[in-house]
């Protein structure tokens, strides 16, 4: 977020600064030229906010200050004909406020319009609907800028001069059902507007048609038939956001173990053969997962092959190959494979074999999009000094890269007899979470009287949760079922109780130790205990066993830049909408949102015990992970010695922390 804070309107007033509402006006005008990305639209949106930054840093910017910067960034962008469209629609946005009037009828019509004027006639205002569809309907603020824009649309392509609020409602109502907040009386849940048809037939959507619309369907239908009213208004709200609304039918990530990937008869065939028959079940199952397939040792399987000692070069070309799901433009497919690589090989392994493919992958750091990679130490010896430091430097070159730390429950050897059924582990859907919306009314005199706080928005990502499972056990021929037929069927694999999990991800966990740090709910020392007990809480509301269905909760950190922005424009509407000082006076802090898991240095530290050793600790996911240099200079084998005996930590980052990212806040150790 910039130094910009608010913004002068035509007539003088001052508004809140919304780089949301930049993205949006952005998208607009993108979408009528045929390019519907939304981000693109938010990285222009980030542009525009930087030269506002530079150019009017010190002062208050004016509407037209800000609408003709936004021009200018399309236009010097190669956007000429997004930026005419803007310029068309802000002429008509004024022209509807000049000319278009609502007229409020007497009796149960007057004063239909929250801020409405007591007169029976007022001018059109734009402004006045978004915070009535905020404050009254509790809707994101993004989200009431889009439906008003629409419903602008629908006035100006009527030929409108006089609306009345029963039409609006109306308007309202339709756009609405169109985005699946209420369902339609006529079963119609969703509709694609003639700009959008046209950019779809037109090419200039990066996605199918049929894929795009189908999906517009779905998200409509999911939230109300699948998930019901009180999921949709939490999601819409930005208490909650549900991942994967377009994909219902499909299961979040698979966990494929090598048992299932391999043929039987592996050692004995080619290598390429082997790899294809991989490459086919993998083709398999792709279509009913929506983000990510893990290969936990495909890689430790493939380094016990008579190919892999005699050519590992050749082995890792063709397993990289196999693995390669870029469409012909070079953008990375859906879902993504996550190859894990051990430090140590096994009982028969290639050691030179996972060399290569070390070297192979860190020459490469671009695959990282396309092919996230995990370093996984296992309960054997950890490797010497030299060797591991050297591993760790060519892993650590490739964005995204993880640590994963196994106990010895973790790890199976390599089976010399499959098991039959092969049990898969599968995540069922995943949500984010608005912590600090959530503990908004926290008080007491203790973390112990505000942590109830939390349970009705937990109760709520519960009850989506157990929805989704229900919903995939259902019987469909998609997701979870299609996993299990495409893998040959119920008497090759199986889905048991333990393999059930879904992820969590937590937005602002920083913002909410900073709010009940003011409130004197806890002591500004006592954060990573906090923060513990925090996650804590929630990992046992959201695992306690439900109609006999019990998952394992994978905790991360919500990363997605839409997601982030959604869910902080929320936090700051109900803050400024009830009046509390304190929470908006946090909201100023910009560091709060680079931050998640705050720690005491050196981690090691007495002062983090709690956390590293908290049930939840071994199941933390990306956005809640620890990097490995924060735990400062020494024998990096020793210390990962350390963490695997004494703590129950299961996830580090290797790659450099940026500034954008959300990955943790070292604090200063008050203790010697």
């Amino acid at each position: 977020m910039g130094r910009i804070r608010q913004v002068r309107k035509e007539d003088g007033t001052l508004e809140p600064f919304r780089e949301g509402k930049v993205v949006e006006a952005i998208l607009r005008a993108l979408v009528a030229t045929g390019t519907s990305d939304r981000g693109l639209a938010e990285e222009l949106a980030g542009v525009v906010v930087l030269f506002l930054d530079k150019y009017h840093g010190d002062t208050v910017p004016s509407l037209t200050d800000v609408e003709e910067m936004l021009c200018r960034v399309l236009r010097e962008t190669g956007y000429g004909q997004a930026a005419e469209r803007f310029t068309k629609f802000s002429q008509d946005r004024r022209r509807l406020e000049e000319e278009v009037v609502v007229r409020s009828l007497p009796g149960k019509e007057a004063g239909a319009i929250p801020g409405a004027p007591a007169e029976q006639v007022s001018p059109w205002s734009r402004d006045r609907l978004v915070q009535s569809l905020v404050r009254a309907g509790e809707l994101p603020a993004s989200f009431a800028e889009e439906v008003a824009a629409a419903v602008e649309t629908r006035i100006l392509q009527a030929g409108l001069l006089s609306v009345t609020p029963v039409l609006i409602r109306e308007f309202v109502r339709c756009e609405l059902m169109d985005r699946g907040l209420e369902a339609p009386s006529d079963d119609v849940v969703v509709g694609v507007t003639r700009e959008e048809m046209a950019a779809l037939v037109g090419g200039a959507v990066s996605e199918a048609p049929d894929r795009y619309i189908a999906g517009r369907a779905l998200s409509g239908y999911a939230l109300t038939g699948i998930h019901g009213e009180e999921v949709a208004r939490a999601h819409l709200a930005g208490r909650i956001h549900v991942y994967g609304l377009s994909d219902p039918l499909k299961v979040e990530r698979l966990v494929l173990p090598a048992g299932v990937l391999l043929p039987e008869d592996a050692d004995e065939r080619p290598v390429g053969d082997v790899l294809l028959a991989v490459r086919t079940q993998l083709d398999q199952v792709r279509s009913h997962v929506r983000a990510s397939v893990v290969l936990p040792d495909l890689v430790g399987g493939l380094s016990r092959h008579r190919d892999a000692h005699a050519d590992p070069e050749r082995v890792v070309s063709l397993l990289l190959g196999a693995l390669d799901f870029r469409d012909c433009y070079g953008m990375a497919g859906s879902p993504t494979p996550h190859l894990t690589v051990p430090l140590t090989g096994a009982a028969g392994a290639s050691s030179r074999f996972l060399e290569v493919l070390l070297r192979r992958l860190s020459e490469h750091p671009e695959q990282g999009e396309w092919l996230p990679v995990s370093l996984a130490l296992g309960a054997g010896p950890v490797p010497d000094g030299e060797t591991l430091e050297r591993t760790l430097n060519m892993a650590s070159a490739r964005e995204k890269t993880v640590l994963h730390i196994l106990r010895e429950e973790d790890c199976a050897p390599y089976p010399e007899e499959r098991e039959s059924p092969v049990p898969l582990t599968i995540s069922l859907g995943r949500l984010a979470i608005n912590l600090p919306l959530a503990l908004l009314d926290a008080a007491g005199v203790g973390l112990q009287e505000a942590l109830p706080e939390l349970d009705a928005v937990a109760q709520i990502v519960r009850d989506a949760f157990h929805e989704r499972f229900w919903y995939q056990r259902g019987g469909a021929r998609w997701g979870l079922h299609g996993v299990v037929v495409g893998l040959g069927g119920g008497d090759k694999v199986q889905v048991n109780a333990q393999g059930q999990e879904v992820d969590l991800e937590i937005w602002g966990l920083a913002h909410a130790l900073e709010l009940l740090v003011r409130r004197g709910v806890v002591h500004p020392s006592r954060r990573p205990e906090a923060a513990a007990r925090v996650l804590g809480y929630l990992d046992y509301l959201l695992g306690e066993e439900v109609a006999g269905v019990r998952f394992r909760v994978r905790l991360g950190g919500a990363r997605d830049r839409g997601v982030r922005r959604l869910m902080l424009e929320s936090l700051e509407g109900a803050a400024s909408r009830y009046g509390i000082m304190d929470a908006q006076e946090m909201l100023r802090d910009e560091s709060l949102d680079r931050s998640t898991l705050p720690v005491a240095v050196p981690l090691t530290s007495d002062r983090n015990r709690l956390l590293l050793e908290a049930p939840f600790a071994e199941r933390t996911g990306p956005g809640l992970a620890l990097p490995l240099a924060a735990f400062g200079a020494g024998d990096p084998g020793e210390l990962l010695q350390r963490l695997r005996d004494e703590t129950r930590l299961g996830l580090l980052t290797l790659s450099s922390r940026h500034a954008a990212d959300d990955l943790f806040e070292v604090q200063e150790d008050l203790f010697s």
